[in-house]
């Protein structure tokens, strides 16, 4: 923060605009919109301020690192539920609110790599941003198709369906779009029938399963929409219904199969 603070106090604020343009991480913007608003700030006053920046505590994110997704949690977990500022953090040692300083910290740097993915992905006229979207999809689908065909490998129908699930309490049409998604050639009859053994409590009409059926069919869907239709990652769905159509599908058979949702 000393740093950004020697840099950008001497400019005017039109003079920042471009700096901020280029290099526009948190803690940059943070700085910029201090000096825009006390324009006379001290050093001490900046740093006194940036000591009060407030962080959520929530332990509910997922945080991308080099090692891959992780969660953490607080020391104590009363503060789950709440933000603290960063004076309050070293004084409660709140984890989340250093995760995701780290985490500031860390666009900070990578802002500033000539040439970094960062500064690639956040320039829309730069010529290597798609193909390096692209890429990075490419990667991230190999990893989603790796864990869920681990998941999912040598399962039954009903037990793949049933991880889909996943013991949530979905609604009937959710119930509907998971089955579809999966079994999209099945009849109303075998629709009905998982519908009635995931809700036994509930007394679905023949009436009521024609509706929920014609609503839950994936015909126009793209791959995504499934997933986000019923909360699960469309990948996981992609990999429960080709498994279960090629049961003996190695990893390299899947990572090269096109994934389309028909």
């Amino acid at each position: 923060m000393e740093r950004l603070f020697v840099r950008f106090a001497p400019l005017s604020p039109e003079e920042r605009v471009a700096e901020v343009a280029d290099y526009g991480d948190p803690l940059t913007r943070w700085m910029d919109a201090s000096l825009r608003s006390r324009p006379e700030m001290r050093l001490e006053e900046a740093l006194e301020m940036a000591m009060e920046r407030r962080y959520s505590a929530s332990p509910a994110e997922r945080f991308f690192t080099g090692g891959g997704v992780h969660t953490f949690s607080n020391f104590d977990a009363t503060f789950d539920g709440q933000s603290s500022s960063v004076r309050e953090a070293f004084r409660h040692s709140v984890n989340l609110v250093f995760i995701r300083l780290m985490r500031d910290v860390v666009r900070y740097h990578m802002f500033r790599i000539p040439g970094s993915t960062a500064r690639i992905v956040a320039d829309p006229a730069e010529p290597r941003r798609q193909e390096y979207l692209a890429r990075f999809a490419d990667q991230e689908g190999r990893v989603f198709v790796r864990r869920f065909h681990e998941k999912h490998r040598g399962r039954t129908s009903e037990e793949s369906l049933g991880l889909l699930v996943g013991g949530r309490h979905l609604t009937p049409l959710r119930l509907a779009r998971v089955y579809r998604s999966v079994f999209p050639e099945a009849d109303e009859a075998a629709a009905a029938a998982f519908l009635r053994a995931q809700s036994p409590e509930a007394s679905f009409m023949d009436d009521a399963v024609s509706v929920l059926y014609r609503q839950a069919s994936p015909s126009g869907f793209t791959l995504a929409d499934p997933g986000h239709l019923v909360g699960v990652h469309p990948l996981e769905i992609w990999v429960a219904r080709y498994l279960l159509e090629h049961p003996d599908a190695a990893l390299s058979e899947l990572t090269l199969a096109p994934r389309s949702p028909s």
